[in-house]
């Protein structure tokens, strides 16, 4: 259902599901701040107050994987900002609470932990982990991911952090505009830059 969600700073227009519209909900009206990351692609548009404009397209969204236990048993999983395209200003602020991912890389994971495991960037389900995949020329892993029966390998470097059943992912940083991308992305979805 296309629903206005809002932030400190302008509002959203987004598809949301029944899930996201209870969670998003704070006396009688939907925020940003409570619902959290939304995929670029479900939303149809933003307002911007301090432009004073309405946008055809998603705000930017710049977002940081934190991990870290605020109080026992709440842990900050993420928090980011969506931000004006036009101006810079920041339309809202989220952070996303949970159980947390441990990063774990001070001590051995087996192949057993990662193997069908989700594979999650942004909060968006890039598939699970069919299998660990060692180039023994170049000594490189990589993840291979089946994504509703298409399969994509994923390089170890975009691993982000392993745990609970969970390996999230990095995105792919824009030579050229500095945007962050999905890690499966060939093309900026930004500015259409090829991604290495």
């Amino acid at each position: 259902m296309i629903k206005i969600v809002k932030g400190s700073g302008g509002y959203i227009v987004a598809d949301l599901t029944d899930e996201e519209v209870r969670r998003a909900s704070l006396a009688g009206e939907l925020f940003i701040g409570a619902l959290g990351r939304i995929d670029d692609a479900r939303i149809i548009s933003y307002h911007c107050n301090n432009c004073s404009r309405d946008f055809n397209n998603a705000p930017r969204v710049v977002r940081k994987s934190v991990n870290e236990l605020v109080a026992e048993g709440h842990v900050l999983i993420e928090q980011g900002e969506y931000i004006c395209k036009e101006c810079n200003a920041i339309i809202a602020i989220y952070k996303v609470f949970g159980e947390g991912i441990s990063r774990r890389y001070d001590e051995d994971i087996s192949i057993r932990d990662i193997v069908g495991s989700r594979v999650l960037y942004k909060q968006e389900s890039i598939g699970i982990v069919s299998d660990v995949l060692v180039n023994v020329k170049s000594c490189s892993i990589a993840l291979l991911v089946d994504h509703n029966g298409n399969y994509t390998n994923i390089p170890w470097e975009s691993v982000e952090g392993i745990g609970n059943g969970v390996v999230l992912l990095k995105g792919k940083l824009c030579a050229r505009c500095k945007y962050e991308s999905m890690p499966i992305a060939e093309f900026c979805m930004e500015c259409g830059n090829r991604l290495s």
